[in-house]
Formats: C-alpha cells, structure tokens, sequence
C-alpha cells in the first residue's frame, strides 16, 4: 500500500496568487508549451505609402479603360469584318408599332404581285442592276454611293388616298425623296379615270448580302391612310460593304383639265433629304408635315392649310404658303423663308413660327387677306351692284345715284368706299434663334390686319421691317449695343384716306424703347397688334414701311 501525503501550507505568507516564477517547479526543457506563441509580423512602413484617391477618379479611371477596350475591340472587328467580307447578321428589319397594318413586304429585286383587293397601287418590280460577283469589288472608306442599283415602282390612285405617308427605319436608311410633278393626260377614251402618283424607290448598294437586308412595306393605318415604309436593320454598320443609299421620287400628277387636291402627306424619314418641286400650282394640300435629320429641306412652292417641316443640324429653305399655321424648325443650321400667310378673321389668327439656333433666320413675309372686300385697295371704288342698306352706310357723303338705284331696283354704278375694318385678318409670327443673326421683313399685310410679331435671338444682331398698315406697340431691347428705329415722316396712308400716321413714345432709351403708332384717330388699344424684337450683345433695327 502507497501512501501520499498531501501537505498544505496554511501558515505560508506566499500565496498562490503571490508566487512568482522561481517559485513555480521547474520543467524539463524537452516539454513543449501548451499554446504556441504567434507569429511575429512587423508593422509595414506606411511613410511613402499614398492615400487613395477618390472615389470620382477611380470610376473616372475605370471608365476610360472600359472606352478604352470596347474602342480596341470594335476596331478589331471592323477590320476583320473588312479583311474578310463578313456580314454581320441581325433581325429581320420590318413594321413597328405605329406605322400601321401591313399590306405587303417585299424585297426591292424579288417579284411581287399586286396586293389583292381594292388598294390603290400597281406593284411592279424592276431589277436596274445587280452584281454578279460583289466580294470582287472593295469599296474604299468614305467613298460616293455604292456602285449597283436595284429599282421598285408603285402607283397610287389618289382618288381613294385622304393621307399618304412616307416612313424610313433602321441606321442603314439613308438617302433623297423628292417630291415632283408630271403632266400625265390619260388617253380620251379613259380621261374620266383618275390619275395615280408614281412612287419610284431606288437603292444603291455594294453587295447582295446588304441588299437583301432592305424591306420595303406597303401600310395602311385606316381607311383612306395609305403609306410606303423602308425598312432596314436597326443595328449600326460594320462594314462599307452594309452602305445603303436610298432615292425616292414621288411624281404627282398634274393636269389641264383639272387641279388635284390631297388631304395629308407626310413624311418620316431621319437621314433622307426632302427637295419638293413647284407644287403650289398643281397640287393643293390640306396639311403637310416632313420631318427628318442631319439632311436638308429644300422646297421651291408649296401650299396648304398646314404645312410644318422639322428636321436638325440642316438648313430648310423655300417658298410657302399657309392658310392657318407654317412652323419650320431646324438646330445648327440657317432658315431662308418666302412666306405668304392668307386670314381673313383676326379672332382666329394664322400662326407663322421659325425656329433654329446658331444659325440665322432671315425671312420675308406677304400677308394676305382672304374675303373679297378685303383685296379691294383700301379707299373709294366703282363697281357695278344693286343698291342695299349696306352700300349707304359704307358710303361716306351724298350720292344721287344711290337714291336711283333704291327707287328704280335698277343696276348701276355705286361708289363703295372700302374702309380699314373691311379688310381685318389675324397673324401670330413668331421667329426664335439663339447665336445667330434675326432678319425679318413683313412686306405687306392688310388695311386694319392684327399683326402680333415676336422675335428673339441673342449675341447677333436683330432687325424687323414693319408694313405700313401696322398698327400697335413697338418694343425692342438690346444689350451692349443701341436700339434704333427707322420712320419715314411722309409714310403715305395705306388706306388712301389721307390719313397721318402718329407715334406716341412711352419709353425711350438707349437699350430698349417702347411706343405705339397708328393711323389717324387713335383707336381702341384692343384693336392694335404689338411687334418686339429682343437680342443680347447685338444692335436691334425696327423698320417702320413707308
């Protein structure tokens, strides 16, 4: 038996929380720890180390690395894509939502029949040119149009078309629509069968494969609304190979016997130049409305109720006129107007608007009133009617003749004399720019038309040429350069009444002036219209016509 005695020191005066090491037993110094000791890691030098920048400039950095890549990788497509004559493939290009139901699609070389039913076309298809063999042909970058050429031709009754509409989608569309006049008689054994617009559409092209991706749609939105759609890949090119080019000519027709009318064209057509022939003669329009981009608009006559042309970084220029409302808008580029505006009622005004930036607007425009009074020259005239309550209260002073003709019932000649009321119409003009210079003439309105002119542009020089018959205030304001008006003393009454013409100043000074004229007595200031011509940085003219 083994015996282990366990002895507690009680009377110690070193506790066990009081040991210190010696006091421990030792170990033998083959033990191992129970816990190893980490490892030592010394604190790094953070003296040259730079702070991080924000985090504005590190998404900077990464930005410009991703540009960076994408630009390398498009490049190197490109030129494998040019090395090896690579079309890219996409969807099948087509109608979109909006452009209406579709009739027919076909492509501009494959044979079509005509649509069946009673729609207002002939389809047939003509194949100009083909290539037989396109990869032996390699166009140069930025070269003219593609060498081939592939040709479809509609015709259009316009007997059963109340609007006719033009659509262009895809980035490969791009290209020319002109808009012509033809005299097209029809034999006498079919003169009483009405004549068709033709619409030629051509398309210039480098190879098969970048001609088969053209389609060209028939549509229809409703009863009467009859449109032609080209429709190309949505996707931008890759190659010179994909290069379109578009050439539609729409003939309408024109005709001694009668004068043709049509309700609504319009167009919708980004990258396509509009050229409109002298169509103010032959045909009349209701409402007009072109619309493009980065292509002109040139316009040599046209008239309508409503006509507005919209495109950018493109001039318009023409001759129009409108009946109720013009509007040309362009950005970036200069607008060179001919405009006739017709009213007859100044409670229902024609709008004119011009709108651009950095560029100029220079224009000149006729008013002209529509009742037949109202084209009488303002004063006393001598026409044969019979006599009524009306002839006596318009004509001023006794007239023998007048009492003959109430007696008798007899015709004879009345002195009528025409006054300034009779010849009342309304216009709304309105001429923005921003950076360019403001040109504006109002040539002729009138006797007694309401004429409510704005114009505005700035850093450029403005002037305005008012008509004789206008009546109202005149503001114009300026900055760092005078206003100045010019007013001939001996202005000849444009109502042949001998009237004086009266100027009456309520603000003068060097940057801005305000007053009003009018023609004899002064008048109801309802009655008056209002012309203001503002500019920054520029001289500002207003011309009153003598």
């Amino acid at each position: 038996m083994v015996v282990v005695v366990v002895q507690t020191p009680s009377s110690s005066p070193i506790t066990a929380k009081s040991r210190t090491l010696s006091d421990w037993p030792s170990t033998s110094s083959d033990t191992e720890p129970l816990l190893a000791p980490p490892p030592y890691n010394p604190e790094p030098d953070r003296s040259n180390m730079r702070p991080p920048g924000s985090a504005g400039w590190r998404f900077i950095k990464a930005f410009m690395a991703a540009v960076a890549i994408y630009a390398v990788f498009g490049l190197l497509i490109r030129l494998l894509s040019k090395s090896g004559h690579i079309i890219i493939e996409g969807p099948e290009a087509g109608p979109r939502k909006g452009d209406g139901d579709t009739v027919q699609c076909h492509l501009p070389l494959t044979t079509s029949d005509s649509p069946a039913g009673a729609f207002p076309w002939v389809l047939p298809t003509t194949n100009l040119s083909a290539p037989e063999e396109s990869s032996s042909i390699r166009p140069a970058l930025f070269t003219a149009d593609p060498p081939f050429i592939a040709g479809t031709s509609l015709t259009l009754s316009l007997e059963q078309i109340r609007l006719l509409y033009f659509l262009s989608k895809g980035s490969f569309s791009r290209g020319t629509i002109r808009f012509v006049t033809s005299y097209l008689e029809p034999p006498p054994d079919i003169a009483h069968e009405p004549l068709g617009a033709i619409v030629d559409i051509s398309v210039r092209y480098w190879s098969n494969q970048a001609r088969g991706k053209v389609n060209i749609c028939l549509l229809r939105k409703e009863e009467g609304a009859y449109g032609v759609g080209i429709y190309t890949p949505a996707r931008w090119p890759v190659n010179d190979f994909e290069r379109l080019s578009f050439n539609v000519t729409v003939t309408l027709p024109a005709s001694t016997l009668r004068k043709f009318s049509l309700t609504a064209l319009m167009t919708d057509m980004l990258n396509f130049s509009h050229d409109l022939d002298d169509l103010a003669d032959q045909v009349r329009f209701e409402s007009v409305n072109l619309k493009s981009s980065n292509m002109p608009m040139r316009i040599k006559s046209i008239m309508a109720q409503d006509f507005e042309a919209k495109t950018t970084n493109a001039p318009i220029t023409g001759n129009f006129n409108a009946t109720h409302r013009l509007a040309l808008t362009t950005t970036n580029a200069p607008i060179y107007a001919q405009i006739g505006a017709t009213n007859e009622d100044w409670h229902k005004p024609t709008d004119v608007i011009l709108k651009t930036s950095h560029a100029i607007i220079s224009t000149n425009i006729w008013l002209n009133p529509t009742n037949k009074r109202a084209k009488e020259p303002a004063g006393v005239t001598t026409r044969t009617s019979r006599w009524n309550l009306k002839e006596v209260l318009r004509n001023r002073g006794w007239d023998w003749n007048i009492y003959l003709c109430r007696f008798t019932w007899m015709r004879c000649n009345v002195n009528h004399r025409v006054t300034p009321h009779d010849s009342e119409g309304g216009f709304n003009i309105q001429t923005t720019s921003r950076n360019g210079a403001l040109k504006a003439a109002v040539l002729s309105a009138p006797v007694g038309a309401h004429i409510n002119f704005k114009g505005v542009t700035s850093n450029s020089d403005a002037q305005l040429t008012l008509p004789p018959a206008f009546e109202g205030t005149i503001k114009a304001s300026t900055s760092n350069f005078p206003v100045k008006l010019d007013e001939s003393p001996h202005a000849d009454d444009p109502a042949k009444l001998g009237r004086k013409r009266a100027l009456r100043w309520t603000a003068v000074g060097t940057r801005a002036i305000t007053l009003m004229t009018w023609w004899g007595e002064e008048k109801d200031p309802r009655e008056h219209g209002e012309a203001s011509l503002t500019t920054s940085n520029g001289p500002a003219t207003i011309i009153l016509g003598a």
